[in-house]
C-alpha cells in the first residue's frame, strides 16, 4: 500500500508541474501571482557579453566583452570591444607571437518567436586594426621603378585593417528558467574587407611569391565573403 501511495504522489507531482511548465514555455511567466506575457528582452534591459572563443583564435588572440541595451521590447543595440594580444601573423614559422590591436563591433538586434528562448536576427558592422612585429628579414631598399638598389636586413612591422558587414540568425539559451546567465549561438553571412601590409619606409619593398591558392599570411588587399559562426556567454544585468 505504501508503494502505491508513493507512486500516486509522484505521479501527482509530475502532472501538477506540467501546467506551470507549459504556461511558462508558451510565453508566460508567473509574476505577482499572475501569469504575464514574457519578453526575452524588455525595455531598458541590459545584457553583458563575453566571447570566450577569442582566447583560442590564434590568428588574432583576443579578449572581447560587450553589452546589449534594449531600447524597446525585443529590439536592442549592441556594442562589443576587444583587445588583440597575440597572433601567428607576422612570422614565417607560424608561432604565436605578441601583437597589439583592437576590435570594435556594433549591431542592431531583433528578437522573434513566442518561446522563452527567442531566436534573433543581427545586422552587424565591425572594424579591426592590428600591428604585428615579425623577425628580421631582407628588405629591398632604394626602390626605383619597382627595382631595389640594395637589400637591408631589418625588423618589419606588419599591419592589418579589417572591415566587416553581415547579417546573422541566432538563439539565446538560458541555463535555467530563472538564471540570468545564458549562451548565444549564431550563424550568418557577410562581406569582409582586409588590408594586410608591411609597415615599410617609402623606398622599401618586400618581394614574396603569391601561390595559386589564397594564403591568409600573404600581404594583400581584398574583399571576400565572410562566413560567421560563433558562441558567447551572456549575463542579464537588470531584473524585471
Amino acid at each position: 500500500m505504501k508503494k502505491i501511495i508513493g507512486f500516486l504522489f509522484l505521479l501527482f507531482l509530475f502532472n501538477a508541474g506540467k501546467p506551470l511548465k507549459a504556461q511558462y514555455y508558451n510565453g508566460k511567466v508567473p509574476r505577482g501571482g499572475k501569469m504575464v506575457t514574457y519578453t526575452e528582452v524588455g525595455k531598458d534591459d541590459l545584457h553583458l557579453r563575453w566571447y570566450p572563443l577569442g582566447l583560442i583564435n590564434f590568428y588574432d588572440l583576443n579578449l572581447t566583452f560587450g553589452a546589449e541595451y534594449s531600447y524597446t521590447n525585443n529590439k536592442s543595440f549592441i556594442l562589443d570591444a576587444g583587445y588583440i594580444m597575440a597572433s601567428i601573423y607576422g612570422n614565417e614559422t607560424g608561432d604565436l607571437q605578441p601583437a597589439s590591436g583592437f576590435m570594435v563591433k556594433t549591431a542592431h538586434r531583433w528578437y522573434y518567436g513566442r518561446r522563452r528562448n527567442h531566436m534573433f536576427v543581427d545586422a552587424e558592422a565591425g572594424f579591426k586594426a592590428v600591428r604585428y612585429k615579425s623577425e628580421n628579414q631582407w628588405v629591398g631598399r632604394g626602390v626605383v621603378g619597382g627595382t631595389p638598389a640594395y637589400e637591408e636586413l631589418m625588423t618589419v612591422t606588419s599591419r592589418k585593417d579589417v572591415f566587416t558587414l553581415g547579417a546573422r540568425v541566432g538563439k539565446r539559451v538560458t541555463f535555467s528558467p530563472t538564471s540570468p546567465m545564458g549562451m548565444e549561438f549564431w550563424w550568418g553571412l557577410g562581406i569582409r574587407y582586409r588590408h594586410y601590409y608591411p609597415d615599410l619606409p617609402d623606398d622599401a619593398q618586400i618581394q614574396h611569391f603569391r601561390g595559386w591558392f589564397i594564403n591568409p599570411m600573404d600581404y594583400d588587399e581584398s574583399w571576400l565573403p565572410d562566413i560567421q559562426v560563433g558562441m558567447r556567454l551572456t549575463l542579464k544585468a537588470t531584473k524585471r
